[in-house]
């Protein structure tokens, strides 16, 4: 066990971040548990010290440690992976008191014996910084409070006394940072207060999809009130902030040594990533789908390899239908990116145990009838984007009777209201008589006046049966997203894949090259289908590439072949998203992006694929969204 030692006397807590660091040996040396977990909304990555290809939760862990500084004493690290071992060294390197434990990959005797060692050596030197006797009593003591503590938890949301897991993780985050007996109290009184509860909780649940939890340690509750807002039901966290310190697999035992107890106790539990026999626990989560769960969310922080490989292992097992991928940094501004994908993975899996609804697809491409409009029911449709709002109106039979596309502008509530003031005038309708209005797109949630939302992976796969109705396979390029969507026979999604985290592969990228080169999209279009060389675009970021894009134009590269490169970088990146869905045709490509020609004969040639697209194909999503309105109604 490696150590820095300068003690704070004036701290009382202990900073530990994983869940094999008994909390037995911190309570029971005199100090209080501190749970750090790393968020990336706490800190700017260049100020932590570590370098940007590091997992953003260790940035967030590092700068906790420093925010917290003046009320932990020491901190109780494991070699969980090499970045944990990085955020060791800066500590260290810092002067601040800081241990790390060597946690075993294998539950062997030997493995056990070298961990209990640790344990007890960990545990005489916090006693001797308190000025206290170690009494290997006391450590026995408090596995005995421990897992008193966990019975409780356990006893609480194995009855569902809370309205939900978000409350339920939150209530656990508290006792993490509190002593076993606070614990006890604070549970006891959960219990007391929510007896009878129970039943009312299960029927909330009836309706909702069970869904395992797994990966990277998911930073706050508010994740999970996203799930659950989604239509989901967590029944199980396999995460380090859940299962592997709830685990109650061994008693507490009797024995002359408290600390191998301790040592057994912990290394049993449910194992993470890098323990040897992850698989065994990856097929247990597995042989539940289907038969008890609906779907395995799976995090993963950027730049993590262990839980990649288990991603890896969950898709090859199960396929790509029953688990959603995210990657996120954990940050607030992650939690839009995370809400679009659950809520479309949630609207995948109800769709697949439904009947397709409606009558006839009735047309191909986007024919607008503009013939008078006789007494019937009208349905509205309104796709918020980063760049545009797309609407349309539809009657009973599905027929578009009028459409706008309008900029967003600063406030896309008040372009969607104009914008649909201006539809219903022109179809000689009242808003008063649009039965139902649903929204679409990343703006989704500011429509105050749309009585339901949809995710526009759901709405651009509706729009695109309706449209073009062979259509097997969508790439959508929108101002500031690009998505690939893998549909079947009925319309319904059977995979996705996003980039909405970076400008690169979307309409902006386009603008900002085009404004490089000075010339607007259209000419830039005309240009890439030129004969000539291609100059490569190296950097795949925006604002590196428009740089580039100087650079080459002050070389004397013609800008034809510049602007090729740009094509070759934008259909690089929309071709990673292709391939980890599957390519098959028919395809069909919308979003502004489908207007340019240039850009579509390259992603063609570069993909393999030949792709159709509606008359107007900026408004798939928004036609999307108002078959939806018009179902649910």
């Amino acid at each position: 066990m490696d150590k820095n030692n300068r003690h704070n006397s004036e701290a009382g807590d202990i900073g530990y971040t994983c869940s094999y660091v008994p909390l037995e040996i911190i309570t029971s040396a005199g100090y209080r548990p501190f749970r750090l977990i790393g968020r990336m909304d706490r800190c700017c990555q260049e100020e932590t010290g570590l370098s940007r290809n590091v997992c953003p939760y260790m940035h967030g862990v590092l700068r906790s440690f420093r925010d917290f500084k003046g009320r932990i004493a020491r901190a109780v690290l494991t070699d969980s992976c090499d970045a944990m071992k990085k955020v060791f060294d800066i500590l260290a390197l810092e002067s601040f008191p800081v241990d790390m434990l060597s946690v075993p990959r294998k539950q062997t005797e030997e493995a056990s014996a070298f961990f209990a060692l640790q344990l007890e050596h960990l545990y005489r030197e916090l006693c001797k910084e308190r000025n206290i006797l170690p009494d290997p009593e006391r450590v026995r003591e408090h596995i005995s409070r421990y897992d008193k503590v966990r019975g409780l938890l356990e006893e609480i949301r194995e009855n569902r006394l809370l309205p939900s897991y978000a409350d339920f993780f939150g209530l656990k985050r508290k006792v993490l940072q509190s002593s076993p007996d606070e614990g006890i109290l604070a549970l006891r009184k959960v219990l007391r207060k929510n007896s009878g509860r129970s039943t009312d909780n299960t029927k909330e649940h009836e309706n909702t999809i069970p869904v395992i939890i797994t990966g990277s340690p998911v930073s706050g509750e508010q994740v999970f009130r996203i799930i659950e807002d989604a239509g989901f039901t967590i029944v199980y966290n396999d995460s380090c902030l859940d299962t592997r310190w709830l685990d109650r697999r061994l008693e507490p035992t009797v024995s002359d040594n408290p600390f191998k107890d301790l040592s057994r106790i912990y290394l049993s539990r449910t194992p993470c990533a890098r323990m040897h026999d992850r698989k065994t626990e990856l097929d247990a989560m597995g042989a539940r789908y289907s038969r008890e769960v609906k779907g395995i969310i799976h995090f993963r922080m950027p730049f993590c390899d262990l839980y990649g490989f288990d991603l890896v292992h969950l898709m090859s097992n199960l396929g790509k239908e029953a688990v959603l991928p995210i990657e996120a940094d954990g940050s607030q501004q992650s939690e839009g990116q995370i809400k679009t994908r659950v809520q479309a993975f949630a609207e995948m899996v109800k769709s697949a145990r439904q009947p397709e609804p409606g009558g006839p697809v009735k047309n191909r491409g986007v024919s607008v009838r503009r013939t008078s409009v006789k007494k019937e029911r009208y349905y509205c449709g309104i796709d918020i984007g980063s760049t545009t709002v797309d609407g349309v109106i539809i009657d009973g039979g599905g027929n578009i009777l009028c459409h706008r596309i309008m900029k967003t502008g600063p406030r896309a509530d008040k372009a969607s209201h104009t914008m649909l003031q201006q539809m219903v005038h022109e179809v000689s309708l009242t808003i008063e008589e649009i039965e139902r209005i649903v929204a679409t797109g990343y703006g989704r949630e500011s429509l105050s006046f749309a009585q339901d939302t949809v995710t526009e992976i759901s709405c651009h796969a509706k729009g695109v049966r309706h449209l073009l109705p062979e259509t097997r396979f969508v790439v959508d390029i929108g101002g500031q997203d690009s998505k690939v969507i893998k549909i079947d026979g009925t319309g319904k999604v059977r995979d996705f894949q996003m980039n909405d985290k970076c400008a690169a592969g979307t309409g902006r990228f386009l603008e900002v090259m085009a404004h490089s080169l000075e010339v607007d999209i259209s000419a830039m279009s005309d240009l890439s289908l030129e004969k000539g060389e291609i100059v490569p675009i190296s950097s795949v970021c925006t604002v590196f590439a428009e740089s580039e894009v100087i650079s080459l134009l002050g070389k004397g590269y013609e800008p034809s072949s510049i602007v090729k490169g740009i094509y070759r970088s934008i259909t690089n990146r929309i071709e990673g998203m292709v391939r980890r869905v599957g390519p098959v045709e028919p395809a069909a490509i919308t979003g502004g992006g489908a207007l340019n020609r240039g850009l579509v004969r390259h992603l063609e040639e570069r993909v393999g694929l030949s792709f159709t697209s509606p008359d107007i194909p900026q408004i798939v999503g928004a036609v999307g969204a108002a078959l939806y309105a018009r179902e649910q109604n």
